[in-house]
């Protein structure tokens, strides 16, 4: 008899997971298609000053605060927790690849060079809090260097 509750249990757990995630698959919000990242860059471009523009990929800000926030993590010396965040930071650049690559492509391809150099660098079997920090320092000169640039 307890068994049958068990499984009776699980089969009950199982099905309220599968129709919360129907439910989630079924919505369809007004901005469908659109990162946080890019939700966050839209946001923040009404809040930059008129003197300042966004890069040919767009407003990169959103993306620039993650990597400001793993380099702050990076300085600190927490390296376990910087290879965590720095996850954020490759799944948003990763989820926004579509929409920022046309708009221009040796842009794209330079950030996402230095995006991929920090991660390995943060990734390493054993990082090193130096090249990391040199890693981050590169990936944020590559934003800077791209802001402004239309």
């Amino acid at each position: 008899m307890r068994k049958q509750h068990s499984i009776a249990r699980l089969v009950a757990i199982a099905s309220a997971v599968a129709l919360v995630a129907l439910a989630a698959g079924c919505s369809k919000p007004a901005d469908q298609g659109v990162t946080s990242a890019e939700r966050a860059a839209a946001a923040n471009a009404s809040t930059t000053s008129p003197g300042k523009t966004a890069s040919k990929l767009g407003d990169l800000t959103a993306f620039r605060n993650i990597a400001a926030d793993v380099a702050a993590i990076v300085d600190n010396g927490d390296l376990p927790t910087a290879k965590t965040r720095i996850k954020d930071l490759e799944v948003e650049w990763d989820s926004a690849e579509a929409g920022l690559k046309p708009r221009a492509a040796n842009d794209w391809h330079a950030l996402d060079k230095a995006i991929d150099k920090a991660l390995a660098a943060l990734r390493a079997d054993t990082p090193n809090q130096a090249e990391c920090k040199a890693e981050m320092g590169a990936l944020l000169k590559t934003f800077d260097s791209l802001h402004g640039r239309n």
